[in-house]
């Protein structure tokens, strides 16, 4: 149950395309909590929640790019122009908004395990208009949204780690994307959301001790699969969009509300 129908969301107004990212609030409107139920009180916490998602573009502390450097690559790691790879020589510390932001289109950033940190603002990794991108073994912590795929289509999400942040990983207005072997813990919000958007592939996920585990929101024929959500405060699985997504062998326990809204999209 959302105890505080009045707290503060900060978002990123956007996107832009000069100047850091504008941090702005929003302001819940009164409820009276007596008089809704738990369930129309999910989704008015989804819906404060998934408006929140668009992060600007600029701003970032590391930009890779197709080019003969790889944008930054080169000064955080080692780029293999042939296959378009970025990879991480060292853990990242980002003292401002934004960690990485993937500029092009068929680009590989392999993290080998290293740590993306931030600094409570911002995004750690950042697609905007992207297709064919990877992003594989990465730490990400500490930011606002972990990884998020803003209007993009075809990427690969393997392997990584969003803990802690306030959202762990945000598909928004993005299709066809596959998000697979990542753990989303600890996050204050979300460990995955998928919003307004369609055809994606989420399996062999952990969100675990989250607020809400995964959270599909007017989304459409997304198939999540063998996916873990345990010990979050809330729920674990979350379907709001009373569409054709399928859910199929995942797991929930030791949720707080309940495993699952509606019931069935998972089992102990």
């Amino acid at each position: 149950m959302v105890k505080d129908t009045h707290y503060r969301f900060k978002y990123m107004a956007g996107p832009y395309r000069s100047g850091s990212q504008k941090e702005e609030t929003m302001k819940a409107p009164a409820l009276s909590v007596s008089r809704l139920s738990v369930s129309v009180m999910v989704v008015m916490f989804a819906v404060l929640s998934l408006i929140i998602v668009r992060p600007a573009e600029a701003g970032f502390s590391v930009v890779i790019a197709d080019d003969a450097t790889g944008g930054d690559c080169s000064l955080v790691g080692q780029w293999n122009a042939g296959d378009r790879t970025c990879r991480l020589d060292n853990d990242l510390s980002i003292p401002g908004d934004g960690g990485i932001y993937i500029a092009d289109d068929g680009i590989t950033l392999q993290c080998d395990g290293h740590a993306i940190t931030g600094s409570w603002k911002g995004t750690g990794i950042y697609l905007y208009g992207r297709s064919d991108v990877t992003v594989r073994s990465c730490t990400v912590k500490n930011f606002v949204y972990g990884i998020y795929l803003y209007v993009s289509g075809r990427n690969f999400v393997q392997e990584n780690v969003t803990d802690p942040n306030y959202w762990g990983i945000v598909l928004y207005d993005s299709n066809s994307n596959t998000v697979n072997n990542n753990n989303a813990d600890y996050n204050a919000y979300t460990g995955i959301v998928i919003s307004n958007a369609d055809f994606n592939t989420v399996n062999h996920n952990t969100t675990y001790a989250n607020g809400y585990g995964i959270d599909v929101y007017r989304s459409d024929s997304n198939t999540l699969v063998n996916n873990a959500a345990d010990d979050n405060s809330y729920y674990g699985f979350v379907d709001e969009s009373g569409a054709d997504n399928k859910f199929n062998r995942n797991e929930c326990s030791g949720n707080g509300t309940a495993g699952s809204y509606p019931a069935g999209l998972c089992s102990p």
